[in-house]
């Protein structure tokens, strides 16, 4: 008999990996007492939430940050310098869990992931693979704009407040002091769900 144990991380207690592992040992002493011998195999999975960059293979990068309300944190992503990628979660600085003692999802913002982009971007990446699942914001990544050195702007030419609410007085995006590097990245962007922004049904 052959057991695959492909499990999604548990929300806030357990990645993909750990669970697996728990999900292992308890189906391996269940089979032990029932006499039964099996080989079982874990394949982490992960659906673009928090983390998806960790079933990747590569250096895992532990560096401070901002969360979504701007408090100071410690992110985690995964760079593989044998491909230049670097897999990003979006969830890792900006994500739910991080901030749900102060929800916020008009002024929350992507800042601290756009931190981590740039460092992978000073490491040597020339490919981002962003995980979206699990953000806490709704700012269109333009808090990801700002840390890589541009800015979305009103109509007098003033930078936005951070976060989703401010994109109502969008009138351009400023690109004049842009990390060049960084705009010349390669993205590739996960998601398993499509979430209109505003609405009845809408994400805000």
């Amino acid at each position: 008999m052959r057991i695959v144990i492909a499990p999604d991380s548990f929300k806030s207690t357990a990645s993909s990996s750990t669970a697996g592992e728990y999900l292992r040992e308890g189906a391996r002493q269940a089979l032990t007492e029932l006499g039964i011998e099996a080989e079982v195999e874990v394949f982490p999975m992960a659906d673009g939430g928090e983390g998806t960059s960790e079933i990747f293979g590569g250096q895992r990068i532990i560096l401070p940050t901002t969360d979504a309300v701007g408090r100071l944190t410690e992110a985690t992503y995964t760079y593989d310098p044998a491909t230049t990628t670097a897999y990003i979660d979006v969830a890792a600085a900006s994500g739910l869990p991080q901030v749900a003692d102060a929800l916020a999802p008009l002024t929350a913002d992507t800042y601290g992931t756009g931190v981590l982009i740039a460092d992978a971007q000073t490491r040597g990446a020339t490919r981002i693979v962003l995980c979206l699942g699990g953000s806490a914001t709704t700012d269109g990544g333009t808090g990801i704009l700002v840390a890589l050195g541009a800015h979305a702007v009103d109509k007098a030419g003033l930078p936005l407040r951070p976060g989703g609410a401010a994109l109502a007085s969008i009138d351009t995006i400023d690109t004049a002091q842009l990390n060049i590097p960084a705009a010349a990245l390669e993205w590739v962007l996960l998601t398993d769900v499509t979430n209109p922004a505003t609405g009845e049904n809408g994400s805000a």
